[in-house]
């Protein structure tokens, strides 16, 4: 990386980019519009306002297309057109992840802890070690469910192996998966077990 050109070609522009449109839009505060909405007038007049910054749906969407550019180097080739797995991913990685670390990295609060991370010779006190509250989308991943609920979205694998077509199903989707060894596994295991109920 050539550190000089980035800085001088591209960080010193864009920050002065950003002091002008700041200097701009102060000029222009009146009554009880905020600085940040004036700054934002400025841009829009100018035509340079981000796409992202038009409203929050704009900027999850914006975010959404960056997942879907990044979709080949994330799963593999023959999910890739898959539009379920292109959803959840953009889903997750562009409104959850992505939006709510750039959420998290607008704070000032969060920003100047960094910079002391960053540049403070002195050691960070040490956090007391109190128990968080669980946190209750994760603590339902670790309660086992005793009680098994019938649903047609879902079949377990006793009811596969008795079922032709779901078997079929399932041989078809190993077969591709390339791990037709866990079905033959499977197989030998059920048909033990059938052999020593009827002996």
């Amino acid at each position: 990386v050539d550190l000089p050109s980035i800085i001088l070609d591209q960080l010193i522009p864009c920050g002065l980019v950003h002091v002008d449109s700041y200097v701009e839009g102060s000029r222009k505060v009146r009554g009880n519009s905020s600085l940040e909405s004036s700054v934002i007038q400025y841009l829009k007049s100018k035509k340079a306002l981000h796409v992202a910054l038009q409203s929050r749906e704009d900027e999850a969407n914006y975010l959404r297309a960056v997942v879907n550019s990044l979709i080949p180097y994330l799963i593999p080739k023959q999910y890739q057109e898959s539009s379920l797995a292109k959803c959840f991913l953009q889903e997750l990685l562009g409104r959850f992840l992505i939006l709510q670390g750039m959420d998290l990295l607008a704070d000032p609060d969060i920003v100047n802890f960094l910079f002391l991370l960053l540049f403070d010779d002195e050691s960070l006190p040490i956090p007391p070690d109190t128990p968080e509250p669980k946190v209750l989308l994760l603590k339902s991943f670790s309660s086992v469910n005793t009680h098994p609920r019938n649903s047609s979205m879902r079949s377990n694998l006793s009811s596969v192996l008795k079922d032709q077509n779901l078997l079929y199903l399932f041989h078809s989707f190993l077969k591709a998966e390339e791990t037709i060894n866990i079905l033959s596994f499977c197989l030998a295991v059920d048909s033990v077990t059938y052999f020593k109920r009827e002996y």
